[in-house]
This record gives C-alpha cells, structure tokens and sequence, in this order.
C-alpha cells in the first residue's frame, strides 16, 4: 500500500470516530480510497449509499425497515 493511501487510511479511521465530523464527507473519503485502490466493489457500496439504492440492487439488511403497517 502506498505512503498515500495509508495516511488517507489513517484519516478516514480518524473521522469515523470523529462524531463532529459528517457521515457524507466519511463517504466521499470512502469513495476516493476505493478509486486509489481501484476496490469496485466498496467503490459500489460508497456509490450506493450515497445516492441511494435502485429499486433492483440488493439492499442491505441494515437499510431494510420492518415495521407493521397499519
């Protein structure tokens, strides 16, 4: 791993447990370590929970609601 990526790994570590600083901005960090390490599949996740899932992605089950509707 280059000098780069593991201090962008370090601040990304920083921030998360940071709770001042924003959940979109920890994202976008997420997004350019998944471009630099050409990862598609975190690059997906980030991209996802960003934007938000299509009706036909595979919507993890911690963004499922279940709730009884009455």
């Amino acid at each position: 791993m280059a000098r780069q990526q593991i201090d962008d790994l370090a601040a990304l570590r920083r921030d998360a447990r940071d709770r001042t600083v924003p959940l979109a901005d920890i994202l976008r960090s997420c997004l350019d370590l998944a471009r630099q390490t050409q990862s598609v599949q975190l690059r997906e996740w980030v991209t996802a929970e960003l934007k938000g899932y299509w009706p036909f992605d595979a919507v993890p089950d911690y963004r499922r609601i279940t709730a009884p509707i009455f």
